[in-house]
């Protein structure tokens, strides 16, 4: 878990914006992003390792916008407390982020029956193969409803804002897909964005997912970090921004590490 000094500010911390790279976890490009409060003059003073404070704010609900040359803008409605609130932000990657040398990437294209773009179209990508688990379930039981997990066999980090698909080893076989909301005894203990829906028992697994949406020009890059494997499996889906969850077109792709896969044009 990070803690932040906020003593030696003389106004009163209000609300802490901790942004991340969704790929890497690092604040990689950060030096030319802006974070504001829609109706607020004020600016959030810019802390270290991505981390932006507003002070004196009153209570109540605003939106925060966060712009910048190499992720996508983010515009949120938050509601801010008596006590501070912590607002988490990982930022998706443009299409034309500088990735370094050696990262595993799936670029995509989303067109309509006429071959035109079609933009802020919602993009995921689960890894299917259940030797790519970053964790398993280490209770007997884990509960529906719960909205914490306690976790082993941890592989690779576990960051808030990740997104993954819990699947039981039983024969009556649940799944769902989980958001990470805290993260403590290092990744061991995680809190969960909504309470599961279902029961799962010892040994069930998190299987990495990552999101994304295309561009103006229906383009899309999805970027996998710490699978720990030469060639995996994920299964890709896109949907339309206005489209139910149902409208989503499947393909399945094989990646290789540190490659960059070209996915083409899909009609959506």
């Amino acid at each position: 878990m990070t803690f932040i000094r906020v003593a030696q500010l003389k106004s009163r911390v209000s609300l802490v914006v901790s942004l991340h790279s969704a790929f890497s976890g690092d604040t990689a490009y950060f030096s030319g992003i802006t974070v504001w409060l829609e109706g607020v003059p004020a600016k959030p003073i810019a802390k270290a390792d991505g981390f932006f404070v507003f002070g004196n704010l009153q209570e109540g609900s605003y939106r925060l916008h966060i712009a910048s040359e190499h992720y996508f803008p983010e515009t949120r409605d938050i509601e801010v407390h008596s006590s501070s609130t912590i607002e988490h932000v990982g930022l998706l990657p443009l299409p034309s982020y500088p990735f370094r040398g050696g990262a595993t990437l799936l670029r995509v294209s989303a067109q309509d029956g006429q071959r035109r773009p079609v933009p802020d179209a919602w993009v995921e990508a689960t890894v299917t193969q259940e030797d790519a688990v970053r964790a398993r379930i280490a209770q007997d039981q884990q509960e529906a409803g719960s909205t914490e997990l306690v976790l082993g066999a941890i592989s690779g980090s576990i960051r808030v804002t990740d997104r993954y698909w819990v699947r039981s080893r039983s024969a009556k076989a649940f799944e769902e897909q989980v958001q990470i909301a805290g993260v403590t005894e290092h990744g061991r203990r995680v809190q969960l964005a909504h309470p599961l829906q279902h029961t799962y028992t010892r040994g069930a697994y998190l299987l990495p997912v990552v999101q994304t949406r295309t561009t103006a020009r229906g383009e899309a890059v999805i970027a996998f970090s710490g699978i720990g494997l030469k060639q995996f499996t994920a299964q890709l889906r896109l949907r339309r921004a206005d489209a139910l969850q149902t409208d989503s077109v499947l393909k399945e792709v094989v990646l290789e590490e540190g490659k960059t896969v070209l996915s083409g044009s899909i009609i959506i």
